[in-house]
C-alpha cells in the first residue's frame, strides 16, 4: 500500500494544500504544513481504500466504527474551533487541521489493521 504512487500523491497534495492555506488564508506555516501533510496522507490512502472492501464503511457490517469516527472527528472539527472564539481564518484553518488529521489517522489505523490481518 505504501508505494511510490502513495508517496508522490501525498507529497504533491501536501504542497498544494499547505501553499493554499498559507497564501489564501494566511495560516501559520506550521499549521499549514501539518494540515497539508494530513491531507496528503489521506489522498495517498484513499485510492487503496476505495478499491479494498475491507476498510470500514466500504460495505459490510463494520459501520459502527465509521459512525463513531465520523461523530468524533466532525464534532471536534466543527464545535471546538468555533467555541474558542478565534477569528474566521484561524477557525477555518484549525477546523481543517482537526478534520484532515482525524480522517487520516482513522484511515491509516484501518490500513494498519488490514495489513496486520494479512500477515
Amino acid at each position: 500500500m505504501f508505494t511510490r504512487r502513495f508517496a508522490l500523491l501525498a507529497l504533491v497534495t501536501t504542497a498544494i494544500v499547505s501553499g493554499a492555506l498559507i497564501f489564501l488564508l494566511d495560516a501559520a506555516p506550521v499549521a499549514a504544513l501539518f494540515t497539508g501533510l494530513a491531507a496528503g496522507v489521506l489522498a495517498g490512502v484513499m485510492p487503496a481504500a476505495s478499491r479494498d472492501g475491507r476498510f470500514p464503511g466500504a460495505h459490510g457490517g463494520r459501520r459502527r466504527a465509521t459512525v463513531v469516527a465520523n461523530v468524533v472527528i466532525l464534532g471536534s472539527a466543527l464545535v471546538v474551533p468555533a467555541a474558542l472564539g478565534l477569528d474566521r481564518t484561524t477557525q477555518l484553518s484549525l477546523s481543517l487541521l482537526v478534520l484532515l488529521t482525524g480522517y487520516a489517522a482513522f484511515m491509516l489505523g484501518s490500513a494498519a489493521v488490514i495489513e496486520e490481518i494479512q500477515t
